[in-house]
């Protein structure tokens, strides 16, 4: 049985807006608003393909299916990376881990054998390409109970919340905290980004908001225009979201350069405190989220691999558990 899109729609989360195809869906983590946010200051062949990619937009249920089978095509560019995998979970395990690095087929099938009990489902799309959704598809007569989330979250920044450079799509911070929290995550994290370039596009039901720029305005900003940018940013933000608990996450380690123009990372550190302090936002010290080893990255030594992104991922867990229900 092929699920209908009401069926797949509520087991789907992490999207704003979808695409209907004549063979499929698109799931979109970002409106055309945000979108032409980013574009407008670096132009649509820099931005536009990063903010199509699938990150965090999960499908989470539980089924006494035998199997369930995703079917998947038309896979298109969602970073400068062609990381393309599939991380799959049976009641919270991880079984499955289906893609290719780097990504070479356009279209796939994954096959899940089940023992026909009341299973829990979780799949996490990889967080760096996207693709057009063909069909979910369980046994004819088998259950389908979607997933209710206890609140939403919307995460904002660079390219280590965007998810380079990781294999396993589930070890990303994000999706670490869609997993522990079991909150529905929107993802409108964008590699190369920085805090005033996002026009942004008020979500709906945000409970929780996670901000995690810095690192690129540090190595491309004076002092004062960074000081500016991130004010207004989160000024807009407190605007959008009185109600939401907002937290200010300065940049983890890097080891490639210890001085820009701006001087060194302390200066941004600062600023961002500053302006959590200012607007009543939870500032969170970023620098040692992540140890300061080379093998927690990826060899440019700004990104975290999948071992700095769970290491990340379980600091700020241990964090966020004083604010997140």
């Amino acid at each position: 049985m092929k699920l209908n899109k009401s069926q797949i729609l509520s087991v789907t989360f992490g999207y704003v807006k979808i695409e209907d195809k004549e063979n499929g869906i698109v799931f979109h983590r970002m409106s055309e608003k945000s979108i032409g946010g980013f574009c407008a200051t670096e132009g649509a062949n820099f931005f536009r393909p990063k903010c199509s990619s699938s990150s965090c937009v999960n499908y989470d249920f539980y089924t006494d299916s035998k199997s369930v089978v995703i079917s998947y095509s038309d896979l298109f560019e969602g970073s400068s990376r062609s990381i393309f995998y599939f991380d799959i979970y049976v009641n919270d395990v991880l079984t499955m881990h289906v893609g290719e690095n780097p990504c070479e087929n356009r279209s796939g099938k994954i096959e899940i054998n089940l023992d026909g009990k009341l299973n829990r489902i979780t799949v996490f799309s990889p967080t760096l390409m996207g693709y057009t959704l063909n069909y979910i598809e369980i046994d004819d007569g088998a259950k389908l109970v979607p997933i209710i989330k206890k609140a939403r979250l919307l995460a904002l920044g660079d390219s280590i919340t965007h998810g380079y450079d990781q294999m396993y799509t589930s070890l990303a911070y994000t999706n670490i905290l869609f997993r522990r929290f079991d909150v529905e995550v929107i993802n409108q994290a964008i590699g190369g980004a920085r805090a005033h370039e996002l026009e942004l596009a008020k979500e709906s039901n945000i409970d929780y908001v996670t901000v995690a720029y810095g690192t690129n305005d540090w190595s491309s900003k004076t002092e004062e225009a960074f000081a500016k940018d991130y004010d207004d940013y989160v000024a807009k933000l407190c605007e959008f979201y009185p109600n939401a608990k907002i937290f200010l996450i300065s940049p983890i380690w890097r080891g490639d350069k210890s001085l820009t123009d701006m001087g060194s990372i302390d200066v941004a550190e600062k600023i961002i405190e500053k302006t959590a302090n200012k607007y009543g936002c939870v500032y969170i010290y970023g620098w040692n989220l992540v140890p300061h080893l080379p093998e927690f990255f990826s060899p440019d030594k700004i990104h975290p691999n999948d071992l700095g992104g769970t290491q990340y991922a379980f600091s700020l867990c241990k964090i966020l558990e004083n604010y997140i229900d």
